[in-house]
């Protein structure tokens, strides 16, 4: 673009941490209309990917000169002490749908599942925090992912999920809820750290 200025921020809860990933996406913020009605408003919201932590943030209000414009908390509350190396989340199966997609995570200790992640808002702490409703590939460490979507029949579509791990590559072909293991590289449990699709 043409733009000759840049808007940069700071995040203090990652201070001299290790941050291996960043995911853009969007929350349902609840709030209430001045009739009384429950309107549902998309907020973009970035998520980072820390050795101590899952974070996300949003704008936030400036308090001091020298205050953060990101406003935000760990996503599941403390309560995992993994690394968090990346983010994904499929595409509806048709694309054309408006079906809810979970988000999958890729940590030190497999790959979660999180469905619940749109109702989360990372500017409230008293909202919601992720909760994981799978738990895929545990104990082995999950770095990199590639997606596909094949169709087979007008109205069939079959969805896949490559994952790069610490041993090779999984893949599983039931949206994420089962994954099996591919062909091993040289007949050996080979680190894959990039995919692509």
């Amino acid at each position: 673009s043409n733009s000759t200025t840049f808007t940069s921020d700071h995040y203090d809860l990652v201070d001299n941490k290790n941050v291996y990933g960043l995911y853009k996406d969007q929350f349902i913020r609840m709030s209430t209309d001045s009739q009384g009605n429950n309107v549902q408003t998309k907020v973009d919201a970035l998520y980072i990917c820390a050795e101590d932590g899952l974070y996300g943030v949003t704008s936030g209000s400036r308090g001091t000169a020298y205050s953060s414009l990101l406003d935000g908390r760990e996503m599941f509350g403390g309560s995992l002490s993994v690394k968090f190396y990346d983010i994904f989340r499929p595409l509806a199966t048709p694309p054309s749908t408006n079906a809810p997609v979970p988000m999958f995570i890729l940590t030190s200790n497999g790959l979660l599942k999180i469905r619940n992640w749109r109702w989360c808002d990372p500017a409230d702490a008293g909202s919601s925090d992720f909760v994981v409703s799978n738990h895929n590939l545990v104990g082995i460490s999950c770095t990199c992912s590639a997606t596909a979507t094949e169709q087979v029949s007008d109205e069939k579509f079959i969805y896949k999920i490559y994952v790069g791990t610490s041993i090779g590559v999984f893949r599983s072909y039931d949206d994420g809820r089962t994954f099996e293991r591919c062909e091993r590289i040289n007949s050996a449990d080979t680190p894959v750290n990039d995919l692509k699709s």
